[in-house]
């Protein structure tokens, strides 16, 4: 698989996950945290605006999940889809940089010049996208 078939299946697998758990209701929301009425800690993740505890939620508060700790509920909600969504652009724009590098390393060494663009600078996104590849899919 090329660096840019990588980088691809990184953004699809990415935007697969963000259409399967982004809320059809509030597609533009982010996730945030809430107290937990049982522990009295913030550790419940929801999309949605909050109101009082003790009055109707118009649209209603939509619950996403939970973490043991008020930690891992601040990094959950921090992750939410539109973060996943940045990703997967990004990861997009540089599969186009490294598709344009290959093809002009072929054109380049057929003519006989040498190559000079630096891919190390691209190689960050290539990390992340093979880091996502090799995480087990359902």
């Amino acid at each position: 698989m090329t660096a840019a078939e990588e980088l691809r299946t990184a953004a699809a697998t990415l935007r697969a996950a963000v259409a399967a758990v982004a809320s059809k209701d509030w597609p533009d929301q982010t996730w945030h945290i809430e107290k937990c009425v049982e522990r009295d800690c913030l550790c419940i993740v929801c999309q949605g605006e909050c109101g009082r505890w003790d009055e109707a939620q118009d649209p209603p508060v939509f619950y996403v999940a939970d973490g043991e700790t008020p930690e891992a509920a601040r990094w959950i909600a921090l992750m939410d889809p539109t973060v996943g969504l940045a990703l997967a652009v990004w990861l997009e724009q540089e599969a186009a940089i490294w598709a344009g590098i290959a093809a002009t390393e072929g054109v380049v060494k057929a003519e006989g010049w040498q190559l000079t663009v630096t891919v190390s600078t691209h190689s960050e996104a290539l990390a992340l996208a093979r880091r996502i590849n090799t995480k087990e899919q359902p």
